[in-house]
């Protein structure tokens, strides 16, 4: 006789039922979080299941059922025993965690990116308020404009050229139509570096883009912020991306793959001394160089406003092997952040982000918020007014 899996269906959901009806407060809000997706994943199994179960013609034999019931329940057990204990540590804080303490997710770039790093800066920040931030990796500046545009984060570090770029193009322009400026963090710029033995001609250690065509070139990763610099560039100074032979690894690989001289020069962008480039001793640059940009190309920057770019340097000395000043182009690293977050949180961001040595200076926030009124969430408007 097959036996109805319906009895043990019911029971493990009345035990979720039971668990999710519990109301505490663990010490790490991360924790909490921690569980709660595993749960979430155990209930979604359970509804597959009864899914299955519902649709069968044959009912599913009892060994299976059991067998499989009982698997998501020892897994259950396990987890209301973590809770008993996070329940029991918490209990012994004098400080319990408030209910209005709240996390917000923050896309940020690759675990060893200077993005993820940047996250980990604003967690520290904001360790004494009731503001807790879930950092998620990314491939980048580009990717992280997504993740707000589908609701995956609150929060995210991206690049200006990154935004004004989609708000150029009809068929991205509605991605950013939520998104909204909080602060600029840094300003990040393009690193241009080429083989000497490419034969990629550099006068005056200057590169004219239009010969970078036919070259194997990194223009970074689909979804990095080197991706827009680059390809954006490279249609300023009129070269079709299409004309050179494009490699699209990670940093650190492109780094390796030029060293190697499986490629003959690579675009970075990064906020100077970029931990990468900064190591590195004189011996290992030996066939490569930093090359500026061509006075012509630096023109066009100047005289155009609107691209998200100014023209900078790389101080000679900035990296050790580095022996004249680079002549460049820059973008802000930014913040950015749903625009339908409450003002009040990004009031208390602000606050806590531009203390002392904080990643928020406050002249350079009230020069951007000038230039860029539009684009800044109204809770910085009432953030700068408190300043005054």
């Amino acid at each position: 006789m097959i036996r109805s899996p319906w009895p043990y269906i019911f029971f493990a959901l009345a035990v979720l039922g039971m668990f999710f009806s519990s109301s505490f407060y663990p010490k790490n809000p991360a924790e909490l979080q921690v569980l709660e997706q595993e749960n979430q994943k155990l209930h979604q199994e359970i509804i597959t299941l009864r899914k299955k179960s519902f649709s069968s013609k044959e009912t599913l034999p009892p060994a299976p059922s059991m067998e499989i019931f009982s698997q998501v329940l020892e897994e259950n057990k396990a987890l209301k025993k973590e809770i008993r204990s996070l329940r029991q540590d918490s209990s012994n804080v004098e400080i319990s965690l408030s209910p209005s303490h709240t996390v917000f997710r923050v896309a940020t770039g690759a675990p060893q990116g200077y993005y993820y790093q940047l996250g980990k800066h604003l967690q520290k920040q904001n360790e004494d308020s009731l503001l807790y931030f879930k950092l998620l990796e990314s491939p980048g500046a580009t990717q992280n404009i997504i993740f707000l545009n589908i609701q995956k984060a609150d929060f995210a570090f991206t690049q200006l050229d990154s935004v004004l770029s989609f708000r150029e193009s009809p068929a991205t322009k509605n991605l950013i139509r939520e998104i909204a400026f909080v602060a600029p963090i840094v300003e990040e710029k393009i690193h241009l570096l080429v083989r000497e033995d490419s034969q990629i001609p550099t006068p005056n250690n200057e590169v004219d883009l239009k010969n970078l065509r036919g070259k194997r070139v990194h223009l970074g990763p689909v979804g990095s912020g080197t991706r827009v610099s680059s390809t954006r560039l490279l249609e300023i100074a009129g070269v079709p991306v299409g004309s050179l032979k494009v490699d699209g690894a990670f940093l650190g690989n492109a780094f390796e793959r030029l060293q190697k001289g499986k490629i003959d020069a690579m675009f970075c962008i990064i906020a100077t001394p970029g931990p990468l480039f900064r190591d590195l001793s004189p011996g290992k640059m030996s066939e490569i160089k930093l090359c500026s940009f061509s006075p012509r190309l630096l023109k066009r920057i100047e005289k155009n406003k609107t691209l998200g770019y100014q023209v900078c340097q790389i101080p000679e000395g900035t990296y050790p092997w580095q022996k004249e000043s680079i002549r460049t182009v820059g973008t802000d690293c930014l913040l950015v952040a749903r625009r339908r977050l409450d003002r009040n949180t990004i009031i208390e961001l602000l606050r806590n982000l531009s203390q002392k040595n904080g990643l928020v200076d406050l002249d350079n926030l009230k020069k951007s918020f000038t230039h860029h009124y539009n684009h800044y969430h109204p809770g910085v408007k009432k953030f700068l007014e408190e300043k005054e």
